[in-house]
């Protein structure tokens, strides 16, 4: 009995022991756990969101750029010559060359409960490792340029046209081949006559699945594949008279890739598709001029300015990341409607990797980011982090 009373008395004290030093640990403050690296397991949202950032990054951007708005701050920025080093610098923070790539900063922004968009960045697709919440490809594009020759004959396999003709409209067809020869597609087009002049005079045509009748030295958006919507630029280079002949030269077909489904559905619905690059080999043949070239280059950006546009305003990510190959036609003008859109709470950059390259910031607060006067490629995924975490 003595000894099972001294059992009781020892597991008593134990427990109080027990007790108080649970409640002493208890009161501790935690310690904050340190930030993981970027091979670590994803982690759930603790920070909350400081600004909306919108980075749109232009090849060659000159300071004729900054006239879009009036920054609220600019500071140099060096980079490497070497374009693919410097855009792996820019995306991951590291200054890196080898076969494993470390994690870009949108990843580490999206494993910490963020959304981010990246559109027309090189070598990130909707099936990457690396890819975006929102993700838009480069251009896509298949079947090469060619200049067509086509023949017309008085034989129409349509009774209507949607554009009149003073003279009886002559139809022909432009087949589309791969670089194998393989057929791919193929288009009826019509010769007609606009002149209400009493002569025969064919001064346009008219391809299949367009409205608008194309004269020389016009071009044309088409969309060609409706299935995958696929499209290519069409310019009439010559139409004679009598219709005997006439000379179209046709753009590769380019198509858009992009994620998630509901996004790439809007690209086709509301833009079309992306327009294609302009081809060095056309132009070295003749086939098309500068002009044309700057054409072309226009029109891609138009359309990357406007998709950017509508993943920032309908999507509403966090952070939208967009890069801009094509800077000999990128104007103030093409930016402007972005810079000044920019509202509370929102940040756009625009970063020039140029020999005499420079960080634009639009909105923002300016206290906040006054410290900036030079930077280097490295300092940007940290920058951009910064600002969209606390």
């Amino acid at each position: 009995m003595h000894l099972r009373s001294i059992l009781r008395l020892a597991i008593t004290l134990l427990s109080g022991i027990l007790i108080l030093t649970f409640a002493w640990l208890s009161s501790r403050p935690m310690p904050t756990p340190p930030l993981p690296s970027p091979s670590a397991p994803p982690i759930s949202p603790s920070e909350s969101q400081n600004f909306r950032v919108l980075a749109i990054v232009a090849e060659g951007a000159d300071r004729e750029l900054l006239s879009l708005a009036a920054p609220s701050l600019v500071a140099e920025l060096k980079a490497s010559e070497d374009l693919t080093f410097t855009l792996s610098t820019l995306a991951t923070g590291l200054q890196q060359k080898g076969e494993e790539e470390p994690e870009p900063f949108w990843r580490t922004a999206m494993r910490r409960g963020l959304r981010a968009a990246v559109l027309f960045w090189p070598e990130i697709y909707p099936d990457s490792d690396l890819r975006a919440d929102y993700t838009v490809a480069p251009a896509s594009c298949y079947g090469g340029p060619s200049l067509h020759t086509v023949t017309f004959s008085q034989t129409l396999s349509i009774q209507t046209l949607p554009s009149p003709s003073f003279s009886p409209p002559l139809e022909g067809s432009v087949e589309i081949r791969g670089e194998e020869g393989g057929l791919m597609a193929s288009l009826r087009l019509w010769a007609l006559d606009s002149s209400d002049d009493g002569k025969t005079n064919y001064d346009a045509v008219l391809l299949e699945g367009s409205q608008k009748p194309l004269r020389p030295g016009e071009w044309l958006a088409l969309e060609v594949d409706h299935h995958l919507h696929s499209g290519a630029f069409f310019k009439l280079l010559e139409l004679s008279p009598d219709a005997k002949k006439a000379i179209l030269y046709r753009t590769p077909l380019c198509y858009n890739y992009a994620l998630p489904p509901a996004l790439l559905q809007g690209l086709n619905r509301e833009l079309g598709f992306f327009p294609p690059p302009a081809d060095p080999q056309s132009l070295a043949k003749g086939w098309i001029t500068l002009e044309d070239v700057s054409f072309l280059e226009k029109e891609r950006v138009r359309w990357a300015t406007k998709a950017t546009a509508l993943v920032w305003e309908q999507y509403k990510p966090d952070l939208l990341l967009a890069h801009f190959p094509q800077t000999s036609t990128l104007t103030a003008e093409s930016l402007k409607m972005l810079a000044e859109g920019v509202k509370e709470g929102e940040i756009m950059m625009l970063i020039s990797l140029a020999p005499e390259g420079f960080l634009a910031v639009y909105g923002g607060e300016k206290q906040s980011l006054a410290k900036l006067f030079s930077l280097s490629t490295e300092d940007i995924a940290p920058l951009l982090l910064s600002l969209l975490l606390k």
